[in-house]
């Protein structure tokens, strides 16, 4: 099931990143709460790319519904963190499109 449910969110990542190279993922469990966490960067994209958005939303209602477990989005400024070294991370730095350099 643990091998199942990290594909499942690993390949959603992906499907996002491929969308938006620019974006970056970190996945592992919560430190604050015990539940699996996903940090998100940049923090613009968190926070006003809709369509973004509205797939994370969707993939949260279908994680809860298919495993029975909680998944949360956090930004990187989220008192909600990872626990530890992830699980795994796509594009961990991620390179803001505008200006080539890596967003802080």
């Amino acid at each position: 099931m643990k091998d199942a449910l990290i594909q499942k969110v690993y390949s959603f990542l992906s499907e996002i990143h491929n969308k938006f190279p620019y974006m970056g993922f970190k996945f592992g469990k919560g430190e604050v709460i015990n539940t699996f966490i996903v940090e998100v960067t940049p923090l613009s994209d968190y926070e006003n790319n809709k369509e973004y958005g509205l797939a994370e939303i969707s993939f949260i209602n279908e994680f809860t519904s298919d495993t029975g477990m909680e998944i949360m989005f956090v930004s990187e400024k989220s008192i909600n963190h990872i626990n530890g070294t992830p699980i795994f991370e796509i594009n961990p730095n991620p390179i803001n499109p505008k200006n080539q350099t890596p967003v802080i």
